[in-house]
């Protein structure tokens, strides 16, 4: 499952390289549900910021705005679970850096 979901950001990546904005998207989606279903937040957070940056090419500033909002939204989320889980402040630190 993990293989498939690195796969899924790599083909985006080839896929924006070559200025395919629409089979970026589609590979990037991809990678948010399977990022979703096995619970790799890092994975979900580059994913959707990605989906973000397909809109920005594409000249759709308001949905790029809105893509990068919900990663920093999500981002904020996901540090507040990790304190609250951790309760050592040394290994918060190497987590969140």
């Amino acid at each position: 499952m993990t293989l498939t979901l690195v796969t899924c950001m790599d083909m985006g990546r080839v896929s924006l390289d070559f200025f395919d904005f629409e089979k970026a998207q589609e590979n990037y989606s991809k990678a948010v549900k399977l990022s979703v279903y096995i619970g790799d937040k890092y994975r979900e957070e580059l994913a959707i910021d990605r989906l973000g940056m397909c809109e920005y090419y594409k000249g759709d500033l308001m949905a790029a705005n809105f893509y990068h909002s919900s990663v920093d939204r999500l981002s904020a989320y996901n540090k507040q679970r990790i304190k609250e889980h951790y309760s050592n402040e040394r290994e918060i630190l190497k987590i969140l850096e």
